[in-house]
């Protein structure tokens, strides 16, 4: 009996077995019909479709996005445009306050990625030094430059500014005879105003100088008092240049030229000059012995006891390795018996003479004051051993009212001491002079 049940279950399991195939069978007859195959296509492509459809809203949402970020871009730039061109015109108001605050309202544009804005600016600025009235103004404009970020502002654009600046100093300094009129009785309002725009000028050619911008050439330009102090400026040209009272203390001016250059109290101190020109060679009106001779021309008349500076640089400490001072005026000479006292702005003190050529460099002494009449710059044109004295000319243009230019003899009984005092604490034997010059001077006694 115990085999019966286990007979039966074997047989159904077999008979579920063999409907299972059946219906398999059935069902596979029935997927290969033409009609179900056609089911199967539609089913595939609602899906497909319904896939697509999810695709293109996701689409339709990112353009809609970017549409309206891409609004609220041109939005932003729209209002920044009305900003930008509202405060630009603001800086043509008649009133001093609002250019002013236009003036510093522009700074806050340099934080926007924008190059063309950042371009715009700065030419607005560079136009504005050539014409502004306002000392107020132009120092706003001058902090600003200084204020840029370079991360922000590209060194294209900031150059551009510089090169820009340096053409409109240019024009103005000979234009306005600028070079003339520093540090003598010129009176004239207009070239006041023409002179206090062209320092603005300088003060921003040297903000941009500090702030990574680099030239070579600064020939020919206005830069009295302008502070280039520890800037590296090796070999630019300041050939021409007006540099009265400028600050070079600790800068490296390395094959710099500063040939026919206006030097008088430009501050040399500590500065790196090696194989730098420092010359007078052919010197016309713009050159330093031009400069000295106006100054000595310009000085009160009206005493024969005078106290006479002779403003030169002073190059205390500065390493002056194979510089090159052909021309270049050495001004201690005055009559023994004069009444005129003679202060010299000049000092080789603790300065590297090594190789420097003073060979050719140009002794400068003053006639004796006999009268009311302008004070002479002489050019010393030799040494009468036998004498002790100085053959010197008159300056090429005579003094109004004389006849002509007559050479004379100085005596320079100081003259020496007056030298030795310039390059006191200086190794002179190592720097090139005229062996009669060096004779006379009578270094290392």
């Amino acid at each position: 009996m115990s085999d019966e049940p286990r007979l039966d279950l074997n047989e159904q399991e077999q008979e579920f077995r063999v409907r299972k195939l059946e219906l398999e069978t059935k069902m596979l007859a029935y997927q290969s019909q033409p009609r179900h195959l056609r089911l199967v296509r539609i089913q595939a492509a609602a899906s497909l479709a319904s896939f697509i459809t999810a695709g293109v809203a996701v689409i339709a949402l990112s353009l809609s996005s970017f549409q309206w970020f891409a609004s609220q871009r041109q939005t932003r730039t729209d209002k920044i445009n009305e900003r930008l061109s509202a405060t630009l015109t603001q800086l043509s108001n008649p009133t001093p306050m609002a250019r002013l605050t236009a003036a510093v309202a522009l700074r806050s544009f340099f934080q926007e990625p924008n190059i063309e804005i950042h371009s715009q600016i700065l030419r607005a600025y560079t136009s504005m030094l050539a014409i502004e009235d306002s000392a107020d103004v132009r120092n706003a404009i001058v902090s600003s430059l200084g204020s840029i970020d370079p991360t922000l502002v590209s060194v294209n654009a900031r150059q551009a500014a510089l090169e820009e600046l340096i053409s409109e100093n240019r024009v103005m300094n000979r234009e306005g005879e600028l070079w003339l009129i520093e540090r003598t009785k010129e009176s004239q309002v207009s070239k006041k105003e023409s002179r206090a725009r062209e320092k603005s000028i300088a003060n921003a050619i040297v903000v941009l100088l500090r702030g990574g911008c680099s030239t070579q050439d600064l020939s020919s330009l206005y830069l009295a008092g302008a502070d280039f102090h520890d800037l590296n400026l090796s070999g630019v040209k300041f050939d021409k240049a007006t540099l009265v009272q400028a600050n070079f203390k600790g800068s490296v001016l390395n094959d710099a030229s500063f040939n026919n250059a206006d030097l008088r109290e430009v501050g040399f101190a500590q500065a790196k000059l090696r194989n730098a020109k420092l010359t007078a060679i052919e010197p016309d009106d713009y050159s330093l012995p031009s400069a000295m001779g106006r100054d000595i021309y310009n000085l009160p008349k009206d005493s024969k006891d005078q106290s006479v500076v002779a403003p030169l640089p002073d190059f205390s400490d500065a390493d002056l390795t194979n510089a090159d001072f052909t021309g270049f005026p050495i001004l201690p000479i005055v009559c023994s018996d004069s009444k005129i006292h003679l202060s010299v702005v000049q000092s080789f003190e603790g300065a590297n003479l090594s190789g420097a050529d003073f060979s050719q460099a140009s002794l400068f002494g003053l006639e004796d004051r006999c009268s009311t009449e302008p004070l002479q710059l002489l050019f010393v044109e030799g040494i009468d051993d036998k004498r002790g004295a100085f053959i010197a000319a008159m300056p090429k243009e005579p003094t109004p009212g004389s006849e002509k230019n007559q050479p004379q003899s100085m005596p320079a009984k100081w003259a020496n001491w007056a030298v030795r005092f310039l390059f006191e604490g200086a190794d002179t034997s190592v720097a090139k002079f005229d062996e009669r010059f060096r004779s006379w001077a009578k270094f290392g006694e």
